[in-house]
């Protein structure tokens, strides 16, 4: 595959990656959840071209915020986006937005078996959020992970 610098759609730069790409698809919240956007979102950047690497950091991320939204929304759906743009390769979760507690970091104790699902997604990403949805449905969680250059993660 050749790569064309494109347009950074935040800057202007040219930046190297593919054509932007995006996808969305919902599942409804349940056990199955987490594996099926797993292997969604895997088949879709293997597809894209995204080098295994980078593909299987977006994966992580990616399980990790459907596992959040299913521990704290309280929803029966959740919608995965994925957008390639330019360098990035941007994971977005939105939930329903039932529950009461809204996505934050936090130091787990040492034997604590939850908690550093956004560690992760902080350790893996190059940025990562909350918003409320567009439709005020519910709120989105993302993260933007350079998947083409040298950006470094954290």
């Amino acid at each position: 595959m050749v790569l064309v610098p494109l347009p950074h759609p935040d800057t202007g730069r040219a930046a190297h990656g593919p054509a932007p790409r995006s996808e969305e698809f919902g599942l409804p919240a349940g056990a199955a959840c987490v594996a099926q956007a797993r292997c969604l979102v895997g088949t879709l950047l293997a597809g894209w071209g995204l080098a295994d690497e980078p593909a299987d950091d977006a994966i992580v991320v990616l399980s990790e915020l459907v596992t959040n939204a299913l521990a704290h929304s309280g929803g029966s759906r959740i919608v995965c986006r994925v957008r390639v743009l330019g360098d990035r390769v941007r994971i977005e979760v939105q939930d329903e937005r039932r529950g009461a507690s809204f996505p934050a970091m936090r130091e787990p104790g040492t034997y604590d078996q939850g908690g550093r699902g956004l560690l992760l997604v902080n350790g893996l990403s190059d940025a990562w959020g909350v918003d409320e949805a567009a439709d005020g449905t519910g709120r989105v969680v993302w993260a933007d992970l350079s998947c083409w250059g040298s950006g470094a993660h954290g």
